[in-house]
C-alpha cells in the first residue's frame, strides 16, 4: 500500500483540481509552480516508471494542458533510499513538491511537520479512500496526504497438504493462518520421523563417473596377505603386485 503525501505549508489550490483524478497536489517546493510559470517536482517510485508508464505521461499530459506555464518533472526513486534522500533535501530549499511514501512510512513526517494539511473534499472519490489508506494519512483530525494506490497479496497453498495436516480450507484470519502452520510443521515433523532414513547412493560399476565420487580400492594390494599367509610391507610379495583398476563400462 502506498500513498502519495504533500509536503511543505503552502497554497494547495493551484494544483489539486488539476491533479485530484491522479490522486496528487502541491506545495511550493522546487518553484512553486503556477499559472505563469515555474516547475512541480514529483517524486514517483520506480514502480511507476515500470509498470505504469501510460498512466503516469497521460496525467501530466492533462496537467500540461490545464497549467500550460508549468512544467512537471518527474523523478523516479527506489525504495531503499528515497526516505534517506527525502530527509536530506528537507533541510535545505530543493523539497519536491510530491513525493509517494509507503502508507507505513508517512507518520513520522506528519507528526514532524513535513508536510501540508489538504481538504479531502476537494479530491475526486475522497468519500471512498480505503480506511486503511485514509487512517495513514490523518493526524488530530486533519488530512495530510491522499491514497495513490493499493496493491492486493494472493496467497497460493496446495490442497492436498492442507487436507492431510487436517487444514479445512484456506485461512480467513491471521489466527487461522497460525493455527494452519502449526498444523502443517506438526504433520511434516510426524511424517519425518515415521518415514525410515533414506540409504546413501551406492555407485554402479557401470556408471563411467562412479569412480569420480567413491572411494577409489588399492592400486597395489598393499597391506594383504602375502605368499604363506605373511602380509606385504609396501605392497611387496614374492611376486609382482596384480594392479587393479577401477574401470567403468562403457
Amino acid at each position: 500500500m502506498t500513498t502519495r503525501p504533500f509536503i511543505r505549508p503552502a497554497v494547495l489550490a493551484l494544483l489539486l483540481l488539476s491533479l485530484a483524478a491522479a490522486g496528487c497536489g502541491s506545495g511550493s517546493g522546487s518553484g512553486g509552480g503556477s499559472e505563469s510559470g515555474g516547475k512541480l517536482t514529483v517524486w514517483l517510485a520506480v514502480d511507476a516508471q515500470e509498470s505504469w508508464p501510460q498512466l503516469v505521461q497521460s496525467t501530466n499530459d492533462r496537467f500540461a494542458k490545464a497549467h500550460p506555464g508549468v512544467k512537471v518533472e518527474v523523478q523516479y526513486q527506489q525504495w531503499t533510499t528515497k526516505n534517506q534522500k527525502l530527509d536530506a533535501v528537507l533541510a535545505g530549499k530543493n523539497v519536491p513538491d510530491v513525493v509517494e511514501m509507503g502508507n507505513s512510512e508517512t507518520t513520522n513526517y506528519i507528526v514532524n511537520g513535513a508536510f501540508s494539511a489538504l481538504d479531502p473534499a476537494r479530491f475526486d472519490q475522497s468519500d471512498a479512500w480505503l480506511p486503511a489508506l485514509a487512517d495513514a494519512c490523518r493526524n488530530d483530525g486533519r488530512t495530510y496526504c491522499v491514497p495513490y494506490y493499493v496493491g492486493a497479496r494472493v496467497g497460493i497453498y496446495r490442497t492436498d497438504l492442507f487436507t492431510r495436516a487436517g487444514v479445512p480450507g484456506a485461512p480467513k484470519t491471521y489466527p487461522e493462518l497460525t493455527s494452519a502452520f502449526d498444523k502443517l510443521k506438526n504433520t511434516s515433523s510426524s511424517s519425518s520421523a515415521e518415514s525410515p532414513p533414506a540409504s546413501p547412493p551406492v555407485p554402479s560399476r557401470a556408471d563411467p563417473d562412479a569412480c569420480l565420487s567413491g572411494p577409489r580400492p588399492a592400486a597395489s594390494g598393499a597391506g594383504r596377505p602375502g605368499p604363506g599367509g605373511r602380509r606385504s610391507r609396501g605392497g611387496r610379495t614374492g611376486r609382482p603386485p596384480r594392479r587393479r583398476r577401477w574401470r567403468g563400462r562403457r
